[in-house]
């Protein structure tokens, strides 16, 4: 356990600066366009940015997301769908690939986020019919 602590404790600092500096909220404010393009509601930008590098800081976005929206409606459907299908793909990464002896990581982070993409995008297309 003490040799996975530097690796835990940089993802986790990373996660807060990301969060607290506003670069998510920007960020996502950004790539609303493209998100509404492929059929995922605007509101949950932030939501698909934070949850693959935190579950803590995901599930208080969802919290705002049900509070807002309720979770009933299709905007909660689709935050609980995309809560529920995606992982926290920095920090399970960051844990298992720390304590391996595999170097070459070149597909495996970009491959796991084209397929939460994915994942949102049919959740969300499958929530408008529920």
């Amino acid at each position: 356990m003490a040799s996975v602590f530097p690796y835990l404790l940089t993802i986790m600092m990373a996660v807060e600066v990301f969060k607290q500096s506003g670069v998510s909220y920007y960020l996502s404010k950004a790539v609303s366009p493209a998100m509404d393009f492929v059929g995922i509601p605007r509101e949950l930008t932030e939501l698909m940015l934070i949850r693959p590098l935190s579950g803590a800081g995901a599930i208080g976005v969802l919290e705002n997301v049900y509070t807002q929206y309720g979770a009933d409606s299709y905007i909660g459907k689709c935050a609980s769908v995309i809560y529920g299908s995606s992982e926290t793909i920095f920090y399970i990464s960051t844990i298992y690939f720390s304590q391996s002896n595999v170097k070459k990581l070149g597909y495996a982070i970009p491959v796991a986020l084209f397929a939460t993409m994915i994942g949102c995008i049919a959740g969300c297309r499958v929530a408008k019919f529920i």
